[in-house]
Formats: C-alpha cells, structure tokens, sequence
C-alpha cells in the first residue's frame, strides 16, 4: 500500500470514528433532555367550597420552602385544575347550567393532558439546570372538585398511581363558604336553577345523569381528611403523605 493510500485510509478512519462519537454524543444529550415519567402525584379533591384549594395552596408552600432549605432531591408543583375550565362553561355554573356527560369527558381529558404537560416541562427544566439527583422525585399536588364518578375515573385511568386525598366538609358547610366567598365562577344553587328544578320534568333517565352535578360516593381507596378540621393540620397531613410516598419511592 502506497503512502497516500495508507494516509487516506487513516484520514478515513477518523473521520468515520468522529461520527460515531458525534452521534453518540448527541444520542446521549437528547436522551438527558427526555422527561422523566415517574412522578408523584396527590390528588386534593372534594365538594366545591370543601377548602381543598386552600390546604393544597398550604400544603404546596410548606413543601416548597422545605424542599428549598433541606432537599434539593425533591421538587413539588401545584395544580389547579379550575385553569382548565372555559369561560363558557364558567359562565354556565354561574347560572346554575352544569356541563353534560359529554362536556366532563371532553374537560377531563384535556386536564389529563395539562397535568402531562405540566410535569413533563418542571421535569425538563430540573434535568436542564442539572437538579436531578439519581434518586430526585417530583411531586404534583392537584386540586379539584372531582364532582362526577365519569371525571375521576378518566383521571384514574391516565393517573392510576396517583393518591386521593378527601377533604370531607358536609353539603351544609360548603354551601355556607360558597355563599361567603366572592370573585368565584361558582355559586351553588342560583335562582335560575331552582327555577329550572321547579320546572316540569321532561328529562329522561339518560339527560339526568348527564346533568347530574351532585357530589358522588367515592368507591375506591382514598385518604379521608376532616374538611371542619383546621387548614394548618389538613395541609401537614397532606405533605405528610407526600413525604411518606416519596420515601417508599
């Protein structure tokens, strides 16, 4: 073999090596940057006015500002998931107009798909500023009424790890904090509903339970909380629970 040849093949070699390293590199580089999906996610949920936002906002606090001064393996996002309902669906609860079957399931799985993109962008941006730690775990904390057995069976099935926490507050004293509380799209019993209820009854059995916005049994396993027990103890039980399942992990 000639000595150009011989440096040709040599020149070759290297060339076809830098690309396999290159594209090692950039194989590895985009794995790094792929989101994580092992999260933890608690679900806050009860009748409207039960306080479930207000305990989940505490809770979410608390476990921030530990997180900050003691455990940078854990990090804990809030979701509210009343940011998914649309100002004509708000607009419908302030008249006492309840959304059908079809318009939960439409509304539950575009929350599922928010919640996914939530936890997939705060994982993203952890692995970006290098805060993932080999065993690093990211909490959810998600309020919402869960009213409808169809609503959280969605949720369950896309979520099926997922842990509930009920804030259990009777019919009487969540009507009495709504009836308090201003500035919120929903206010129980408006006059147009007990109008509409006063009404002749042509609905079927189909249309009722399509509009059917009492706060149903919950028939699966959950955490039961005192919805009349202070805000401060709801709230430690709570990141109690998510400090508990994070050391399972």
């Amino acid at each position: 073999m000639s000595s150009s040849s011989s440096s040709s093949f040599i020149i070759r070699i290297f060339i076809i090596c830098g690309t396999i390293f290159n594209l090692s590199h950039q194989i590895k580089t985009i794995d790094a940057l792929q989101p994580m999906k092992s999260s933890s996610l608690f679900i806050v949920f009860g009748r409207p006015g039960s306080g479930k936002t207000t305990v989940a906002n505490k809770a979410f606090e608390s476990l921030s500002l530990d997180n900050n001064k003691n455990n940078k393996h854990q990090q804990c996002i809030e979701l509210d998931l009343d940011v998914c309902i649309s100002q004509e669906m708000k607009d419908n609860f302030g008249r006492g107009i309840y959304p059908s079957l079809k318009e939960r399931n439409v509304f539950a799985s575009g929350a599922c798909d928010y919640v996914e993109k939530q936890l997939d962008e705060k994982l993203l941006k952890c692995q970006q500023q290098k805060q993932q730690q080999k065993d690093f775990n990211l909490s959810a904390i998600i309020s919402f009424s869960f009213v409808n057995t169809d609503l959280r069976d969605i949720f369950r099935e896309r979520f099926p790890k997922a842990e509930w926490i009920l804030i259990d507050t009777t019919e009487e004293e969540c009507t009495k904090r709504i009836n308090e509380r201003e500035g919120h799209f929903y206010k129980g019993d408006t006059p147009d509903k007990k109008k509409k209820e006063e009404e002749v009854d042509t609905t079927t059995n189909e249309e009722k339970d399509m509009s059917d916005w009492e706060f149903n049994p919950v028939t699966f396993p959950h955490i039961i909380l005192d919805g009349n027990d202070p805000i401060e103890d709801n709230a430690n039980n709570v990141v109690k629970e998510i400090l508990g399942k994070n050391e399972e992990i």
